[in-house]
């Protein structure tokens, strides 16, 4: 459901799920991992309000009735704690990604220009990456601003952009980053569709934006185009970890 921006949707998805929920849930051939698997997923796609408040709590019942062992997932579910940025929802979102093939045409790209030994980054320039105005859907683009390159789903903006999600929280005091905008870049549409509609949701986009578009692109347009300065750059696990010579593939040895 990459994209999807309507709310009422989701909304829908948590009712019929504690619907069923409380059909079966309580059943002999409904196991704890069944029902953890439906409320990570909705977790998982950024659910929130009253209904997801209300499958989370039902969850919560069905494991417990069950004799669940993991008393804090119980918990977390039944205050209220249990959401996107959980443990569980995150791994989720991380192993579906992993089962994501890396862009081909970049991995070619990249692979050209490491046999070549050039020091010219523009041949990695413009790869699918998104012509858009990023900086003019802010509500204020002289705000500083921060930059995830290799966003993938754009989970850490998420945290860092909402208030609800950011209060409180000592990164963001720590980095000093409650009062900026926020963009990330990635090659995945899936990933960047994903993320846009999460920002939609949850009534951030006006201060996060989420594009296709490589690093050097990204980077280039915020230090010539942004309106504001630039007060941090985030790389995060970036891949591919090695380019192997006549080869357009990522290798990793066990050590890496």
């Amino acid at each position: 459901m990459s994209g999807v921006t309507n709310p009422a949707l989701f909304d829908e998805l948590c009712t019929i799920t504690a619907n069923e929920l409380e059909r079966f849930g309580t059943r002999s051939s409904c196991k704890p991992k069944h029902v953890l698997q439906m409320v990570e997923k909705l977790a998982a796609a950024g659910v929130r309000g009253m209904a997801a408040d209300r499958v989370f709590r039902v969850a919560a019942h069905c494991l417990s009735f069950k004799g669940y062992k993991d008393e804090n997932a119980i918990q977390s579910m039944e205050k209220g704690w249990f959401g996107f940025h959980t443990e569980r929802s995150l791994l989720l979102l991380w192993r579906f990604s992993t089962r994501q093939r890396k862009q081909r045409s970049f991995l070619e790209t990249a692979a050209e220009h490491w046999e070549a030994g050039s020091t010219n980054i523009a041949s990695l320039h413009d790869v699918s990456h998104e012509k858009s105005s990023w900086w003019n859907a802010f509500d204020d683009p002289t705000k500083p601003l921060v930059i995830d390159i290799g966003c993938g789903f754009g989970a850490s903006l998420l945290g860092l952009a909402d208030p609800t999600s950011a209060d409180g929280d000592k990164t963001v005091e720590r980095v000093g980053v409650s009062h900026c905008n926020f963009v990330g870049a990635d090659l995945s549409r899936i990933g960047i569709g994903f993320g846009k509609s999460v920002a939609s949701r949850w009534g951030i986009d006006d201060r996060l934006q989420l594009v296709v578009a490589s690093a050097e692109t990204i980077l280039e347009e915020a230090i010539e185009r942004y309106p504001g300065v630039v007060k941090l750059v985030m790389i995060q696990f970036p891949t591919p970890y090695r380019l192997v010579a006549n080869s357009t593939s990522v290798e990793r040895s066990d050590d890496d």
